[in-house]
């Protein structure tokens, strides 16, 4: 794939804005995460033609982590910020079938990254990020990668007739789902947030702030956060 170079334009007022973000569905059930960074790189006027093989030189597997979106950014050059709550992996999560198969050989892997962070010029904090947090992130024209638990997401517009990749996985699931999603709009008087979904077709989806807070708080997420930033001085200001 080749980048394309928008116009970032940002659309409406304070109350109620919409950043253009370029869509890029995810091809596989499991690289949601990369499919969000391409839409960054898109959005940014980065080349993502060669992710599969970035991925590859950072050794970055199948089962993508934020924290190796926050490498991925590193290596193209995108000014971010990483947000969680838990610095590594948490072993708690072993009793999730969602990371059930991958823990064990994640763990080791995922806390090394975490220990030489620092090191890899990744800037990570360990904190719980409010939601008027992310819509004045928004409204500076930024926008976000942030991981949800599916179970808890949908689209007000279009839930009832996407096909997800995953098989409408919003209600296949009952126990946690990690999914990847671009954040890219609000609109307060609704009390609603608009999101690239990488697993729909659709260009543009759109869920309540309540739901949205419950995806992105619900156990499993580590209430991870990838901060995009337009400008080097990587501020909203």
């Amino acid at each position: 794939m080749s980048a394309n170079v928008p116009s970032n334009r940002v659309i409406g007022e304070p109350n109620q804005l919409l950043i253009e973000v370029p869509h890029v569905a995810q091809e596989q059930s499991w690289d949601c995460g990369l499919a969000c960074m391409q839409m960054v790189c898109r959005f940014l006027g980065k080349d993502d033609s060669k992710i599969t093989e970035d991925c590859k030189k950072l050794n970055i597997p199948t089962s993508i982590w934020t924290i190796d979106l926050a490498l991925l950014a590193q290596y193209y050059g995108i000014q971010h910020k990483f947000t969680t709550v838990t610095l590594g992996v948490d072993k708690s999560y072993a009793t999730e079938s969602f990371y059930q198969s991958k823990l064990d050989t994640d763990e080791k892997r995922v806390n090394a990254l975490f220990t030489g962070a620092e090191d890899k010029g990744l800037i990570i904090e360990k904190r719980s990020v409010e939601t008027d947090d992310i819509l004045k992130h928004i409204a500076s024209g930024n926008i976000l990668i942030i991981l949800v638990d599916w179970c808890h997401l949908y689209c007000n517009w279009c839930d009832r007739q996407c096909v997800s990749m995953c098989g409408n996985i919003g209600k296949c699931f009952k126990s946690y789902h990690g999914h990847y999603i671009v954040v890219c709009g609000y609109n307060k008087d609704q009390r609603t947030v608009q999101y690239k979904n990488p697993s729909y077709n659709e260009e543009l989806c759109c869920c309540s702030l309540s739901a949205f807070d419950t995806a992105r708080k619900s156990f499993g997420t580590d209430e991870d956060i990838l901060f995009i930033y337009k400008s080097a001085s990587g501020s909203d200001t």
